[in-house]
């Protein structure tokens, strides 16, 4: 990923902003963040003596290999998705989707009386569900500017297979309704209270699917949103600039083992810095096994480096030469191809190195011995070597999930968190599953289409002819003064009052009549709507 010019671009990570005015943001980096006021005597007294580096002897690191912990088709795009797409996952939503539209109708019944369809809401079902999921898929990989035009009769973007699962108002109710936790418990502070059960379920299944090996990388992403939001970040180094921003802990590969959603302090209470508190949590199931972590600029301190090495873990990261903790020539200038490395009482090691730029690097491995050495015709220390070949695939994932990227524009910011979840990284990481443990190779989009195609459920196509299905008013032909007859209701109750006589005077003439009953009555809009009241 990075060739000498580029290896301390991730350091533009590290760049975050709390955004509150878009119009002239605040980028505040990571120092602004680095020491917990209630921890700096303790940080202060931590001893910062370095010793010049000269020759460390290299040590191989044990640990076990990557493993798939369940027995499953790794050949099954299906099945490897519904590893962390579960029936308990599926089950959820489905009610709370249920709960929260009822709820919507109980708060104001007469609220969608003129919308017929969202008035005759019916309770879905798993295999509603799956159907409607199997539909964003689709839309992820075919996107058209609006959601409508894939139910239009338009020949330019009309999609049968869409057409055939599930009719356009059917799709837009459960669009509209569908949610992942009861609102009438989310009565604490929790920001992420909409979704946060939902998340930590997909969020063990990411877990409980494979076993780390020996390298892990801690990211972080950001799921787009321009809207309001209090904890909306900006990060410029990003595609997407403005967002919901989350960490990751992955594989060199890209599967996801952990994420955490950011949402400002959110009640925590941090103990040393946010970062490091990040780090220490996503990294909570992964210590104690002679692990590699590799982090960014905006994670990496002396104070992480030591800790982690309590748990048996190492780390591996670039780090910015202003931190506190590291030797004093780290803020020294260097000339092209000079190298300076520095290791502490607590076997934390320093290298900073210059070729284009100057880059700094924090390592407790013992495979990295700091000392400059030549690969593919380039000169670098070793370290940098192998936190290049690591850091180089790590955005990969999100690379992937946004070639068919199902986030649309939705006033529910939660909405594309859980979609990002559900249609993005679980499509990848069964991928990389696939890629990793299967005896076959099919393409990431062969992939996604027999996901989909195993989603939607066979059906007879839905017919887009109504008058077949249904009652509706429709316009006689001809010139109005012409075609009008006398509404068939209005005359039958003017006549029961007062005669036919006077029906025959008062009685309403209208141009519209029903198709669909017999002899195809004329009917005054008033009257269709009594008479087709339970049709």
């Amino acid at each position: 990923m990075f060739s000498s010019d580029e290896e301390s671009s991730s350091d533009e990570s590290s760049d975050i902003t709390n955004v509150r005015n878009e119009s002239r943001p605040l980028v505040l980096t990571s120092s602004s963040d680095e020491i917990d006021t209630d921890n700096i005597d303790e940080v202060d007294n931590r001893d910062t003596e370095w010793t010049p580096i000269n020759e460390v002897q290299r040590c191989e690191i044990v640990c076990d290999d990557e493993l798939l912990l369940h027995n499953v088709d790794c050949d099954d795009p299906i099945a490897l998705y519904q590893l962390f797409v579960t029936d308990s996952v599926i089950e959820q939503m489905v009610l709370e989707t249920n709960r929260y539209a009822i709820q919507c109708m109980e708060k104001d019944p007469h609220k969608n009386e003129s919308r017929k369809h969202q008035s005759m809401w019916r309770p879905i079902t798993s295999t509603d569900l799956y159907t409607f999921l199997g539909i964003v898929h689709i839309m992820g990989i075919v996107q058209l500017p609006e959601i409508r035009l894939y139910w239009s009769n338009n020949p330019m973007y009309a999609n049968q297979c869409i057409q055939k699962q599930m009719p356009r108002d059917r799709f837009l109710d459960i669009l509209k309704y569908l949610h992942f936790s009861d609102n009438t418990a989310n009565i604490s502070t929790n920001r992420l209270c909409k979704f946060s059960e939902l998340m930590d379920k997909i969020n063990t299944n990411f877990q409980a699917a494979v076993k780390p090996g020996t390298k892990v990388v801690i990211n972080e992403s950001i799921v787009p949103w321009r809207g309001r939001l209090s904890f909306k970040q900006y990060i410029p180094g990003k595609a997407h600039k403005y967002g919901v921003k989350h960490y990751k802990l992955c594989a060199p590969g890209g599967y996801t083992f952990k994420f955490e959603v950011y949402a400002g302090k959110n009640g925590e209470n941090i103990k040393i810095s946010h970062s490091h508190d990040v780090v220490m949590r996503l990294m909570r199931e992964c210590l104690d096994a002679n692990r590699i972590l590799y982090t960014d600029s905006y994670y990496t301190s002396v104070p992480l480096a030591e800790e982690l090495l309590q748990h048996s873990t190492y780390i591996c990261g670039t780090i910015k030469p202003n931190r506190r903790f590291l030797p004093e020539d780290a803020k020294k200038k260097q000339k092209r191809g000079e190298c300076y490395s520095a290791i502490n009482h607590n076997y934390v090691k320093f290298v900073k190195w210059t070729d284009k730029r100057t880059i700094c690097l924090l390592t407790t491995s013992p495979e990295h011995t700091c000392e400059i050495i030549e690969s593919d015709n380039k000169r670098k220390p070793n370290a940098v070597f192998d936190y290049n070949t690591v850091k180089k695939r790590v955005d990969l994932s999100d690379q992937l999930a946004s070639y068919y990227s199902s986030l649309g524009k939705t006033i529910k910011w939660y909405k594309k968190i859980v979609f990002q979840l559900i249609c993005g990284t679980s499509v990848t990481n069964a991928w990389y599953i696939h890629q990793k443990f299967g005896t076959k190779k099919i393409d990431l989009l062969k992939f996604w289409e027999s996901i989909i195609e195993k989603l939607l459920v066979e059906k007879t196509p839905v017919c887009r002819d109504v008058s077949k299905n249904r009652h509706f008013i429709d316009t006689l032909p001809g010139p109005s003064r012409k075609v009008r007859k006398r509404c068939v209701e209005c005359y039958k109750n003017v006549s029961n009052a007062e005669g036919p006589a006077m029906a025959r005077l008062k009685a309403t003439k209208v141009t519209t009549f029903c198709p669909q009953c017999p002899n195809k009555p004329s009917f005054c809009i008033n009257c269709f709507k009594t008479v087709h009241k339970n049709q």
